[in-house]
């Protein structure tokens, strides 16, 4: 219960990636979101070997395009928006 008071927010993390490539930070990003970025290309594919692929690609994406981060805006409209 105490964890969830001093873990960072996806947009702190993310804050982190755009300043610093801080690769950590970036890896509590992937764990917090991988699950639900693979089962919406799961349902939308009806494979989950495409879904992981697709799950790995968009974060390559939000990592490739981290500088364009806006930092008053929700790490989440960034994922879901990426290309």
């Amino acid at each position: 219960m105490l964890k969830g008071l001093f873990s960072a927010s996806d947009e702190q993390l993310m804050w982190r990636v755009k300043l610093h490539d801080d690769e950590s930070a970036f890896a509590k990003l992937m764990e917090r979101w991988e699950s639900p970025i693979r089962n919406l290309c799961a349902r939308m594919t009806g494979d989950l070997h495409e879904a992981e692929d697709l799950c790995q690609t968009a974060f390559t994406r939000v990592f490739a395009r981290r500088a364009d981060w806006e930092p008053q805006g929700k790490f989440s409209t960034f994922l879901w928006r990426v290309r």
